[in-house]
């Protein structure tokens, strides 16, 4: 549709606001139901080139256009009505904020004459995102007055200040005064500038491209040979960049790349069969967490000693696992590549800034001995895993990536994510992406997020996740319909919060009377009822053959369904001590 062609200033507004975004590329708008934002959603709706998305709950639209946009690399619009409609943005803001992801909110509200007076659903929403918006910006209510071009240079540099270094949120507050209806009105005048831009088809402006990074007084070539690659959420780039050097890399699952996904065979002595079981013949190391906590028995302190690097070039985002984080922060050196906040928790750096300025020259030996306790490694993990017929938690997250359906993975935080970076399967190829929440690592929003994520590449999605996460995100159960291919969603259900099992206060006597009703948290509730409720397929595992029959290809439905797979909570903790001890078991007989 011409947006030229409104009926009035409010809609003319409006359409040129989605003009300039679809022109500079947005696909993807969340609309939540409202009447002060009637100008903005009909505008949206009218525009053929945009997919447009009903959502009732806010909080769930933010999140699903957080997954659009974490998918696609590219804004996603929501829309929302004034008031406390605005303030369930906050927590979708938050992620997309920290974990560098662009998002356009636009929210309605009533025009300042209606302000602080009384008047029905009016807040004062002017910089309620506070310092987790990238830029927030006040259209006044749309008047004839005004040079419409104003508009569509605003769009754009909203759009500019969403995916400049950082990218981020943006919020737009737009003020609507009646009629908020498409009725005849007063329009303004149409200049030259506007007309020609209308007939152009390209955006206002175009931002000039550059790059952030400056090599400075970096070295060509790192003098260090024994070289380490630690690469978090969204270093994928690194990850590739690794494995044409062949550099040894520890990549969190977020940042998986291709090259994890390639196989070798590796028989160590003791063994006499690797029972099909493909290990990784790259310098990726899965399982990393694992093999560090083995590390620590005292008969490996050799092993560990000369597997300490001399430089450490942390690349990308966070990072899953804490073991990691504290053995990259005891190298002589750790370069960390400048990101959208400071990646050096444990204040060891000892130089930030670009490493596409760095070469290497790595010890062909030193990347041959990381393969090799990979190998053993990996090879010790699927035997403790397969050992027992009980349904554990590491025995899901490795049987999800090996038996999922082809595509992206979506994994709540909290265990989940943990336990599929310890456990990822060397031959684990199924999993396209693997996308989380881990900005602010929030347990809210995953099963939305996974809709956005759904709904932005058009391919059968999966989701892991804890029951805590999925009572929080109850209500993105209704919108799984809309993302036009099918979710599996794998809610694992141990009836509360294992995570605290592995913290420090699980252990201490004085917080026994009350560690069950503060962070055990159980709830003693079930997700079948709910699956009905919201139209999907529902299976509930509490065997592993129930869990596989559950995933199988011939038993697939072709609609979204909910996995409820039943675990023990109170024996989480010592199945992931066993494993660990297993894996320091077969290095020892290796290597001591």
């Amino acid at each position: 549709m011409n947006p030229l062609a409104a009926e009035n200033v409010n809609y003319l507004w409006a359409q040129l606001l989605f003009a300039e975004w679809r022109r500079l590329g947005v696909a993807h708008v969340v609309i939540c139901p409202g009447s002060r934002s009637s100008p903005l959603a009909v505008a949206a709706a009218r525009d053929g080139g945009l997919r447009v998305t009903v959502v009732l709950d806010e909080r769930c639209a933010g999140f699903i256009a957080l997954g659009v946009a974490k998918a696609s690399d590219s804004p996603a619009v929501v829309i929302t009505t004034s008031g406390t409609a605005v303030a369930n943005l906050l927590p979708a803001a938050v992620e997309a904020s920290v974990s560098g992801t662009p998002l356009l909110l636009v929210t309605a509200d009533r025009p300042p004459e209606l302000r602080e007076c009384g008047a029905n659903q009016s807040i004062d929403q002017r910089d309620i995102l506070g310092r987790f918006a990238r830029w927030s910006f006040e259209l006044p209510a749309p008047s004839v007055d005004i040079d419409p071009t104003f508009v569509v240079s605003t769009a754009n540099e909203a759009f500019c200040r969403a995916t400049a270094w950082p990218p981020g949120p943006v919020h737009i507050n737009a003020p609507f005064r009646e009629p908020l209806a498409p009725a005849s009105g007063p329009m303004p005048i149409i200049g030259d500038r506007l007309k020609k831009w209308m007939e152009s088809g390209a955006p206002w402006r175009r931002e000039l491209v550059q790059s952030f990074w400056e090599p400075g007084n970096w070295p060509q070539r790192l003098e260090e040979r024994r070289i380490l690659v630690v690469a978090g959420m969204g270093g994928t780039d690194m990850v590739r960049h690794a494995m044409n050097e062949d550099i040894p890399c520890i990549a969190d699952v977020t940042a998986m790349a291709g090259g994890r996904n390639e196989h070798w065979t590796f028989l160590s002595p003791y063994t006499t069969s690797t029972e099909d079981v493909h290990l990784p013949a790259t310098n990726s190391i899965p399982a990393a967490d694992v093999i560090l906590a083995a590390l620590a028995d005292d008969q490996l302190t050799g092993l560990l000693e000369r597997l300490r690097p001399e430089v450490v070039v942390r690349a990308g985002g966070p990072i899953s696992s804490k073991r990691v984080t504290e053995f990259l922060t005891r190298a002589p050196r750790l370069i960390v590549e400048r990101h959208i906040a400071r990646q050096d928790e444990k204040h060891a750096a000892t130089d930030v800034g670009t490493i596409r300025a760095l070469s290497f020259d790595v010890d062909p030996d030193y990347l041959t001995l990381w393969r090799r306790v990979s190998s053993v490694a990996s090879l010790a993990i699927h035997q403790a895993i397969s050992e027992g017929d009980q349904l554990t938690e590491p025995w899901i997250a490795r049987n999800t990536a090996l038996r999922m359906r082809p595509g992206p993975l979506v994994v709540g935080s909290s265990m989940p994510v943990r336990d599929l970076d310890m456990f990822w399967p060397g031959d684990a190829a199924r999993a396209t992406r693997v996308l989380a929440n881990r900005g602010a690592s929030g347990i809210d929003g995953t099963i939305s997020t996974a809709v956005g994520v759904a709904s932005a590449l058009q391919a059968p999605t999966t989701v892991l996740l804890g029951d805590l996460a999925t009572l929080h995100d109850l209500g993105g159960l209704a919108n799984v319909r809309s993302a036009g291919t099918p979710l599996d969603i794998i809610t694992i259900n141990n009836d509360g919060g294992a995570i605290f099992h592995f913290l420090p206060i699980s252990r201490e006597p004085a917080a026994t009377p009350h560690f069950e009703r503060l962070f055990g948290t159980p709830h003693g509730l079930s997700f079948e009822h709910a699956a009905a409720m919201f139209g999907l397929g529902y299976r509930r595992a509490t065997t592993r053959d129930e869990f596989a029959s559950a995933l199988a290809d011939d038993g697939r439905t072709s609609g979204s369904r909910l996995i409820e797979c039943v675990t023990d909570r109170s024996t989480n903790v010592e199945v992931h001590r066993a494993i660990q001890r297993a894996v320091a078991h077969a290095l020892v007989k290796e290597f001591a």
